[in-house]
């Protein structure tokens, strides 16, 4: 508070409405600058246009455009010989059943959206799944776990891109003679308009052609 000389003619009771009058100043003073420091500040703008934090909020992106691709047989090792062993190709509701008691089946065939984040992850894709299973009838036991899946479709039998997110899990495992029975959960990437033009191929060891289901793959 500055300091007040008296005059000499200033009367005590003027003086102290002088007084008064500088302090109702600086605190008025004072509590302005207070709610001038306090008031908030404009939020920032968020551009248009830009891609979300969140991976999994963009919906309906397109299937990863893949050239068209043959599968054949992996070579295995202790394998000194071309398949014997073969069977007719099925539909996705169908059986492939081999001579000798082998069988597969796709059990189940559903549709979504690719999930995760990281590097690789393509969030918001059309992602088909299908359960595969295989049955052992034979007399001998066959090892699952050198299991190649591929997927094609169209008439070009463009390669479906594999989905590796929350579920998917490879055959693995022995499949014992005499019914043994595995199942193995996959996933691909294929164009929603491509549905009804799939091909599975599925190549489970040395002795047997692969198995080849083929057709409509939409949910079911």
């Amino acid at each position: 508070m500055p300091h007040m000389r008296r005059s000499p003619g200033m009367s005590p009771y003027r003086s102290a409405i002088t007084v008064l009058t500088l302090m109702a100043t600086v605190v008025a003073g004072c509590s302005s600058s207070r709610h001038t420091a306090s008031a908030p500040s404009t939020p920032a703008q968020t551009p248009t246009g830009t891609a979300s934090d969140d991976p999994t909020s963009v919906p309906n992106q397109p299937a990863p455009t893949l050239p068209p691709v043959t599968p054949h047989k992996v070579k295995r090792a202790g394998q000194l010989q071309a398949p014997t062993i073969s069977a007719a190709p099925a539909p996705f509701s169908g059986r492939v059943s081999y001579p000798d008691g082998v069988s597969l089946r796709v059990g189940k065939v559903d549709q979504g959206e690719t999930t995760g984040s990281g590097p690789g992850a393509l969030p918001g894709r059309p992602r088909t799944g299908f359960t595969v299973e295989l049955t052992n009838r034979s007399t001998k036991p066959i090892d699952m776990n050198r299991v190649v899946v591929t997927v094609t479709y169209g008439s070009l039998h463009s390669q479906a891109l594999p989905i590796y997110d929350a579920g998917v899990h490879d055959f693995s495992g022995t499949a014992q003679p005499g019914g043994g029975t595995v199942t193995g959960y996959y996933a691909f990437s294929i164009p929603p308009n491509q549905l009804t033009d799939v091909t599975m191929t599925v190549d489970f060891d040395g002795l047997h052609a692969s198995a080849t289901f083929d057709g409509s793959a939409w949910t079911r």
